[in-house]
């Protein structure tokens, strides 16, 4: 009698272990398509400028904010549970333009406000450990970065106006791996242009010289590349260039009468979306990183503004995972 229930168990354990495979697989299976991006952007088709989220190719739009001022400028936190903004919702007499910081759950709800100043505090970008938010103020001067906790705590100073009220330090962007934070300055004189620096402000170095208004850095997943606007050139319309982070390889990636502004590199590095007035009114596109295959994604009369992306949280290989933590993670080995 053992030995017979030992002989039939065996075909038991086996096939009790293929069926657990077969379920696994088929829950991976079943994970794979909702490891998709999405889009945030600012748009007024709501007859106020509000933070909507899109697929990453403009289906299934979502209203997130819906308040009389202005919400623009989202950015997502690295674990995609909330998103940073800068709004006007605060103010009382609607003439002073005094954005201040904001974070709110990625469904829109709970905004909590993290900055208050009488002056300007904008364009507010996560690091990539989550942990602190950069942001531009012009509450010392034109323009200097600042960071932040979370939560609003801790302002520190990163920029400091070392010429007599002339400089302006703008639209910071973190690397991938943390280690640097691109912004646009115009301490070099000539218009401004996009600086690197460190993430506790030193060592701030131009990345290219041109002749023209350089603003909106956003850095490829692998951080060997910077995608931002540039306004000057035969038309002085804004147009979108990329360059490699030692200063080489700068390329024009858009060249029309139109503006394109607002770059932002998808998290598989495959796509760069930014906001353009090509067809009459300012939406969201999307094109490869060399300037080809360009699409319109919002297509709406309305103005759509400011994308920014942020993958699934359901990636299950790394090459769909969260580029920001898959770059930290390779630069600490």
């Amino acid at each position: 009698m053992v030995r017979r229930f030992c002989a039939n168990s065996q075909p038991h354990t086996v096939e009790i272990r293929i069926v657990l495979m077969l379920i696994l697989a088929v829950a991976l299976i079943n994970m794979q398509p909702s490891a998709h991006a999405q889009i945030a952007f600012s748009s007024d088709r709501g007859g106020d400028v509000d933070i909507y989220v899109m697929d990453e190719d403009g289906s299934n739009v979502i209203q997130l904010t819906n308040h009389p001022s202005s919400d623009v400028n989202p950015d997502w936190s690295p674990d995609g549970t909330q998103i940073a903004f800068e709004t006007l919702r605060h103010e009382r007499m609607k003439i002073d333009r005094n954005f201040e910081i904001y974070v709110m759950d990625a469904d829109g709800g709970n905004p909590a406000r993290l900055t208050d100043d009488p002056l300007v505090d904008a364009s507010p970008t996560w690091s990539p450990y989550g942990n602190r938010i950069a942001f531009a103020s012009n509450r010392h001067g034109l323009g200097d970065i600042y960071v932040m906790n979370t939560d609003g705590g801790n302002i520190t100073r990163l920029t400091v106006d070392d010429t007599n009220g002339a400089s302006f330090d703008w639209a910071p962007a973190w690397s991938p791996n943390g280690r640097f934070i691109a912004f646009e300055s115009t301490r070099g004189g000539g218009g401004s242009d996009i600086w690197l620096m460190n993430p506790d402000g030193t060592n701030p170095i131009p990345l290219a010289k041109l002749p023209a208004h350089d603003t909106s850095p956003s850095w490829s997943p692998d951080g060997k590349q910077i995608v931002f606007a540039s306004r000057g050139g035969k038309n002085f319309t804004w147009e979108i260039h990329r360059i490699d982070v030692d200063g080489g390889g700068i390329k024009s990636l858009t060249d029309n009468l139109a503006n394109d502004r607002y770059p932002a590199w998808s998290p598989n590095g495959k796509q760069i979306a930014f906001s353009s007035d090509r067809d009459g009114n300012y939406d969201i596109y999307a094109m490869n990183p060399d300037g080809e295959d360009v699409q319109n994604l919002t297509d709406h009369p309305a103005g759509d503004y400011t994308p920014a992306w942020f993958p699934s949280a359901l990636a299950v290989s790394e090459r769909e995972k969260l580029p920001t933590q898959w770059a930290i993670i390779k630069s600490n080995r």
